[in-house]
């Protein structure tokens, strides 16, 4: 909790241990430090000292530096005669939900890869564009923006590119067979 101003004067156990200060540090801590983006910390501020709420998922800052998500909802307090009296917001640390979602989108695209080159061969495309749609969506997986599939002729003891997606620029090397 703070006041108008935005100066603290209480903060439970929990609260304290989520950043990483202890209670009489807190006290000197501007909120805005807390917050990983500025502006957005302003926004907020600005939203519950005019007396509105505000309630999302943000990136906050510990004392350590390190990042993380919170689960914020934060509203002004208003004493008797309707005015302002106090700041109050709540913060939950969702890191790991957050994580949980990005493996999870991961995933799901994964197996949409997976679907997608299954119908393929289902469908007897010709190789072309098979190989295409499997480079294509190895790139966006891996989040590479050059991709290619090569094949290697031992007869020749040279690559040939058979499929690719992106720039590609031939190096001076030489091979040799592996077998």
């Amino acid at each position: 909790m703070s006041d108008r101003s935005g100066k603290h004067f209480y903060h439970n156990k929990a609260f304290t241990e989520l950043f990483g200060y202890n209670t009489s540090s807190f006290k000197s801590v501007s909120p805005r430090k807390l917050y990983s983006d500025p502006e957005i910390a302003d926004h907020i501020s600005n939203r519950i000292q005019n007396g509105s709420a505000w309630s999302g998922e943000i990136e906050m800052q510990k004392k350590s530096g390190e990042l993380f998500y919170a689960d914020v909802n934060a509203r002004a307090i208003r004493g008797k005669n309707k005015q302002i009296i106090a700041l109050v917001s709540i913060h939950q640390d969702v890191s790991e939900k957050k994580q949980s979602q990005k493996q999870d989108h991961f995933h799901s695209e994964y197996l949409q890869t997976l679907y997608a080159v299954t119908l393929g061969m289902m469908r007897r495309l010709d190789l072309s564009n098979l190989l295409n749609a499997i480079v294509v969506k190895a790139c966006s997986l891996t989040q590479i923006p050059n991709g290619y599939v090569v094949l290697f002729n031992p007869l020749g003891n040279e690559f040939e590119i058979k499929e690719g997606s992106g720039t590609y620029k031939q190096h001076n090397s030489s091979y040799r067979s592996l077998g």
